[in-house]
């Protein structure tokens, strides 16, 4: 009983350090994104000069 509780508390322990991981990087893809479209937005703005 106690080594099957363990177990799947170490189960879902591993299902939410995934989704941390899955969390961190989806963010840091959103962050590179808005650093690129904020370099073109930049780009667009001299090229409209």
């Amino acid at each position: 009983m106690l080594k099957e509780q363990i177990e799947v508390s170490i189960m879902e322990k591993n299902s939410f350090k995934n989704g941390f991981r899955i969390r961190h990087e989806r963010l840091a893809d959103y962050d590179n994104k808005n650093q690129e479209l904020q370099h073109l937005k930049h780009l667009a703005s001299q090229y409209q000069e």
